[in-house]
């Protein structure tokens, strides 16, 4: 009985050093982070107009020829469908 309340004890205490340690820690990053610039912080600083745009995906019919195999028997053509997916463009 009295090994599980050492146990207890010593699991909670070393918890509590744990999360004391992590808020120390980023108390002590948070602290360390550089003040934000009046120029990075203006909403109208860089470019004015997004750099990247997404091309929407779309269909295309895509012709397969007929063919003939090995054997010498003749298949038809067919259509399908071909998807081309969406695609982001970054000029520069």
């Amino acid at each position: 009985m009295a090994n599980r309340f050492v146990r207890a004890l010593a699991l909670g205490v070393a918890t509590t050093a744990l999360a004391g340690g992590a808020a120390l820690t980023s108390a002590t990053a948070a602290s360390a982070s550089p003040a934000p610039t009046v120029a990075a912080s203006h909403p109208s600083s860089g470019h004015s107009k997004p750099r990247c745009t997404v091309r929407a995906g779309y269909w295309t019919k895509t012709w397969h020829r007929g063919y003939t195999d090995k054997r010498h028997r003749s298949h038809a053509g067919y259509w399908t469908r071909t998807w081309h997916a969406s695609t982001r463009h970054c000029g520069r």
